[in-house]
């Protein structure tokens, strides 16, 4: 099909005339109707009245009626491009009905993700190039040469999508994902009935049931205990002033600083202020793999959600493994803008900081942990600390409060502590009546025989 957009663009440009755009369409519409097997029927002439008509008859298979007329007009010419314009729009509309008809689920699903990628080199995609690829591994594994994959699309109903969550529930994957497979595919539903692939949209109304899902791969909410961070923060600083490991300020860091290792390393120095103790982050490095190569690829792109550029005041600790990085930096003769850099000046991969990680954690005598560990770490710290959990979601750059609790605070307090801390509470609020709770725990309970009298002569 030609772009009208663009003759439109050429005309206005002085490139094409109008007459040149007719011409144009016109010999489209003839290559297709020949493609078809149509051909113009024969044009005859009649006089009426001091006027001569051309007319041809148009047949019910070709007519946007679906009935047999004809066409009557003042030249011959103008008989046979209106006999065009009709078969052409009605075989048209043929040909979309029929991919209507036809078109599977898998196909619904794989046509929104090619419309979220960018046409051109030089465009923006409608979604960031990760999650797209994220998209793509999904429909791989769940929806492409599966049963509801390959059902026609006009043929799904709201069983059929209580059928396909019922599915996914024996695959044995977490809440989480499958509500991502979900989201996926009601979107790409929504695109379909927007572009009259659908009529309905129907997993829309769909629930999941959290307690019928897999827990098994649900991440842990580990965090580093109070002991381990102190081994953590000893050995860093040995292995800082030794030169033993090149990385050994980095777990330290992320602790005090509860970013992710993506923001880490994509932290550059002008993010950091200092005087003013504070540090923006409003980039990440990402890492994936592109489903149309099967190449790992890795970018610096912008945070996935807006709450997540966020400027953080830096604590002391925070403060004092950054300057340090930035000194030794310095004194090695590294020229780079970046935070994070190997020897060479280049930001280290993940897979080859985890590497790093692990061999700190085992040189230490401590269990290894993932990078996300200390951002959890940051906020079981500050929230047991007393720091409000709203300033603690604002310093991960979480948009709602109960992703920060529900996610990533782990409560560690010991028993003890907890008791304490809730009998204080009880203490202060209500404290006439602890007192005599606490009278009555040693035995000194007051005595119950006027109350019980007063209590029977009541009745």
């Amino acid at each position: 099909m030609v772009d009208k957009q663009l003759l439109a663009i050429l005309q206005r440009n002085g490139k094409i005339e109008e007459r040149d755009i007719s011409d144009a369409l016109f010999s489209i519409m003839e290559d297709f109707l020949i493609e078809n097997n149509v051909s113009v029927p024969a044009i005859a002439s009649r006089v009426k009245g001091n006027v001569v008509q051309y007319y041809t008859t148009m047949p019910a298979r070709y007519s946007k009626t679906g009935k047999r007329h004809q066409i009557v007009e003042k030249t011959e010419e103008e008989v046979k491009r209106q006999f065009l314009q009709e078969a052409y729009n009605t075989l048209n509309y043929v040909v979309e009905k029929s991919v209507k008809e036809s078109i599977t689920v898998q196909e619904v699903v794989k046509k929104y993700l090619d419309s979220l990628k960018p046409q051109k080199v030089t465009q923006t995609g409608k979604r960031k190039r990760a999650t797209i690829e994220r998209y793509f591994r999904i429909y791989y594994n769940y929806v492409e040469n599966t049963e509801f994959g390959s059902m026609r699309m006009q043929s799904v109903k709201s069983y059929h999508c209580e059928d396909f969550i019922q599915y996914l529930y024996g695959r044995e994957i977490c809440a989480g994902y499958v509500t991502q497979i979900k989201s996926l595919v009601k979107t790409a539903f929504d695109y379909a009935v927007s572009r009259d692939l659908a009529d309905k949209n129907y997993m829309v109304s769909i629930p999941i049931n959290g307690s019928l899902c897999s827990t098994k791969k649900e991440r842990e909410k580990t965090v580093w205990e109070d002991d381990e961070v102190v081994t953590l923060c000893q050995k860093s600083l040995e292995w800082w002033w030794s030169g033993k490991f090149r990385h050994s300020a980095l777990l330290p860091a992320l602790i005090f600083l509860g970013c992710r290792i993506g923001e880490l390393s994509a932290l550059t120095w002008n993010d950091v202020d200092f005087v003013n103790r504070t540090v923006t982050f409003d980039k990440t490095i990402i890492e994936y793999t592109d489903y149309e190569t099967h190449q790992k690829c890795r970018t610096v792109d912008t945070p996935k959600r807006p709450d997540s550029r966020r400027t953080v005041y830096m604590n002391d600790g925070a403060m004092f493994w950054l300057k340090e990085i930035k000194r030794r930096n310095e004194e090695t003769g590294i020229d780079s803008p970046n935070v994070v850099v190997t020897k060479t000046g280049r930001i280290p991969k993940e897979d080859q900081l985890a590497t790093s990680f692990k061999r700190m954690c085992q040189n230490a005598g401590i269990p290894y942990k993932t990078s996300h560990t200390c951002r959890r770490t940051y906020t079981t710290v500050m929230i047991d600390g007393g720091v409000p959990v709203s300033q603690v979601s604002v310093d991960l750059g979480h948009k709602k409060v109960s992703t920060t609790l529900d996610t990533y605070y782990r409560a560690k307090k010991q028993t003890e502590e907890v008791l304490q801390m809730k009998n204080d509470v009880f203490n202060q609020v209500y404290g006439e009546a602890m007192n005599c709770i606490n009278l009555a725990t040693l035995g000194n309970t007051p005595k119950t025989e006027p109350v019980n009298q007063k209590a029977l002569q009541m009745r």
